[in-house]
Protein backbone atom coordinates (compact mmCIF):
# COMPACT_ATOMS: atom_id res chain seq x y z
CA UNK A 1 0.00 0.00 0.00
CA UNK A 2 1.33 3.55 -0.78
CA UNK A 3 1.45 5.66 2.10
CA UNK A 4 0.10 8.29 0.13
CA UNK A 5 -3.46 6.42 0.53
CA UNK A 6 -3.01 7.26 4.10
CA UNK A 7 -4.00 10.49 3.79
CA UNK A 8 -5.97 10.94 0.48
CA UNK A 9 -9.66 9.52 0.38
CA UNK A 10 -10.60 7.16 -2.11
CA UNK A 11 -12.51 8.24 -5.23
CA UNK A 12 -15.97 7.25 -4.25
CA UNK A 13 -17.49 4.96 -2.27
CA UNK A 14 -20.66 3.95 -2.68
CA UNK A 15 -23.42 1.08 -1.42
CA UNK A 16 -24.51 -1.55 -3.94
CA UNK A 17 -27.43 -3.64 -1.99
CA UNK A 18 -28.50 -6.07 -4.85
CA UNK A 19 -24.96 -7.36 -5.39
CA UNK A 20 -23.96 -6.86 -0.92
CA UNK A 21 -20.97 -4.86 -1.95
CA UNK A 22 -19.26 -1.44 -0.69
CA UNK A 23 -17.72 -0.31 -4.47
CA UNK A 24 -14.99 1.51 -3.40
CA UNK A 25 -12.57 3.23 -6.34
CA UNK A 26 -8.70 5.06 -5.92
CA UNK A 27 -7.58 7.52 -7.98
CA UNK A 28 -4.91 5.39 -9.03
CA UNK A 29 -7.37 2.94 -11.15
CA UNK A 30 -7.82 0.12 -8.62
CA UNK A 31 -11.40 -0.03 -7.93
CA UNK A 32 -13.13 -3.03 -5.74
CA UNK A 33 -15.96 -4.31 -4.37
CA UNK A 34 -16.07 -5.41 -1.01
CA UNK A 35 -18.80 -7.71 0.05
CA UNK A 36 -20.21 -6.36 3.32
CA UNK A 37 -19.80 -8.59 5.47
CA UNK A 38 -16.30 -8.19 5.10
CA UNK A 39 -16.23 -4.62 5.90
CA UNK A 40 -18.96 -4.89 8.74
CA UNK A 41 -16.07 -7.83 10.31
CA UNK A 42 -13.32 -5.13 9.86
CA UNK A 43 -14.89 -2.54 12.03
CA UNK A 44 -12.15 -1.64 14.74
CA UNK A 45 -14.66 -0.13 17.53
CA UNK A 46 -14.13 -0.71 20.68
CA UNK A 47 -16.79 -3.84 20.80
CA UNK A 48 -14.86 -5.45 18.03
CA UNK A 49 -11.69 -4.83 19.37
CA UNK A 50 -10.55 -5.80 22.68
CA UNK A 51 -8.95 -2.04 23.60
CA UNK A 52 -5.96 -3.73 25.77
CA UNK A 53 -5.00 -6.40 23.92
CA UNK A 54 -6.21 -5.51 20.29
CA UNK A 55 -7.53 -8.79 20.10
CA UNK A 56 -10.97 -9.28 17.77
CA UNK A 57 -14.21 -9.96 19.58
CA UNK A 58 -16.02 -10.58 16.45
CA UNK A 59 -15.42 -12.74 13.60
CA UNK A 60 -17.31 -13.38 10.26
CA UNK A 61 -19.52 -16.12 11.56
CA UNK A 62 -20.57 -13.51 13.83
CA UNK A 63 -22.10 -10.85 11.44
CA UNK A 64 -25.61 -11.69 9.52
CA UNK A 65 -24.18 -12.75 5.83
CA UNK A 66 -27.09 -10.25 4.64
CA UNK A 67 -26.14 -7.38 7.05
CA UNK A 68 -26.03 -3.71 4.53
CA UNK A 69 -24.29 -0.81 4.75
CA UNK A 70 -27.70 1.49 5.54
CA UNK A 71 -25.96 4.98 5.37
CA UNK A 72 -22.57 6.25 4.97
CA UNK A 73 -21.14 9.54 6.36
CA UNK A 74 -17.50 11.40 6.17
CA UNK A 75 -15.77 11.73 9.45
CA UNK A 76 -13.17 14.52 8.86
CA UNK A 77 -11.28 13.70 5.55
CA UNK A 78 -9.13 10.58 7.01
CA UNK A 79 -12.35 8.03 7.32
CA UNK A 80 -16.68 7.17 6.76
CA UNK A 81 -18.91 5.31 9.38
CA UNK A 82 -21.30 3.19 8.55
CA UNK A 83 -24.58 2.80 9.73
CA UNK A 84 -25.47 -0.85 9.27
CA UNK A 85 -28.54 -2.89 9.22
CA UNK A 86 -27.50 -4.67 12.35
CA UNK A 87 -27.76 -1.79 14.32
CA UNK A 88 -24.11 -1.10 14.56
CA UNK A 89 -22.34 2.61 14.01
CA UNK A 90 -19.66 3.12 16.06
CA UNK A 91 -16.61 2.30 13.64
CA UNK A 92 -14.61 4.12 11.65
CA UNK A 93 -13.18 3.27 8.93
CA UNK A 94 -10.17 5.13 7.76
CA UNK A 95 -8.86 5.37 4.23
CA UNK A 96 -5.70 3.02 4.46
CA UNK A 97 -8.30 0.54 6.41
CA UNK A 98 -10.46 0.77 2.60
CA UNK A 99 -7.33 0.66 0.78
CA UNK A 100 -6.03 -2.45 2.71
CA UNK A 101 -9.99 -4.43 2.23
CA UNK A 102 -9.81 -2.62 -1.39
CA UNK A 103 -6.72 -4.73 -2.27
CA UNK A 104 -7.38 -7.94 -0.52
CA UNK A 105 -10.62 -8.12 -2.46
CA UNK A 106 -9.30 -7.44 -6.07
CA UNK A 107 -5.59 -10.25 -5.24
Amino acid sequence: MSADFATIPPQSVRRDHSAGVLHIAWHDGLAAAVKYPLVRVACSCARCVDEVTGKRLIDITDIDPLVIAQELQGVGSYAIRIQWSDGHNTGLYTWPQLRALSESSVA
